[in-house]
């Protein structure tokens, strides 16, 4: 089962850098992600009130893949501002995307 998470994390970064958007400032792109993943929030919250279970699946599909788009961002930008970046800060940017996607699992499964 964890295997299984892991490919999917994966699979939602792949999809995220792929769609990452480019010609935006960052400011821009950052709030545009903070919206849609308040927005998948919200919809993922209404769809386990009424026990919805595609929705369900949707939603969550939905802010993984947003919160991945969110995670390659901040890399881009610490690229674009540092000029380079350490593994040691990918690896702690990616593991809080890991934790914040296990909490969101972890918090449907209650």
């Amino acid at each position: 089962m964890a295997q299984d998470f892991e490919k999917q994390m994966a699979v939602a970064m792949k999809k995220a850098k792929l769609k990452a958007p480019i010609a935006q400032p960052f400011p821009v792109q950052k709030k545009q992600i903070e919206e849609e993943l308040e927005s998948f929030k919200q919809s993922l919250r209404e769809s386990i009130e009424n026990k919805n279970k595609v929705n369900i699946e949707k939603y969550l599909k939905l802010l993984f893949e947003t919160r991945a788009k969110q995670t390659l961002l901040t890399i881009q930008n610490f690229k674009k501002e540092n000029y380079s970046i350490s593994e040691y800060t990918i690896k702690k940017v990616i593991n809080n995307y890991y934790r914040d996607c296990i909490r969101l699992t972890l918090s449907i499964k209650k």
